[in-house]
């Protein structure tokens, strides 16, 4: 599905992208997947791991939310979360 960005969408993406270090915008490239419900884990996670995406596998709906929200809280850059649906 294509999506063309809005004027102010754009201008978000092109601050934030000229706002990266080398190592933050190569960081965006990087998915990281674990089977992990424990929100405190994913954070842990990303701070030793830097990524600009995750794949999680959590045994719950509720679970995967709590996961899902928690990491985007923490996160600097808004994260791309991979979903299997």
């Amino acid at each position: 599905m294509k999506h063309t960005l809005n004027t102010p969408q754009q201008q978000w993406v092109d601050r934030t992208l000229a706002g990266l270090s080398l190592e933050q915008a190569i960081a965006q490239l990087v998915n990281i997947t674990r089977p992990m419900d424990d929100p405190d884990a994913w954070r842990r996670l990303l701070d030793q791991w830097p990524a600009g995406c995750i794949s999680l596998r959590t045994k719950t709906a509720d679970a995967y939310r709590t996961v899902v929200r928690a990491v985007q809280e923490h996160s600097a850059i808004p994260l791309l979360v991979v979903a299997n649906m």
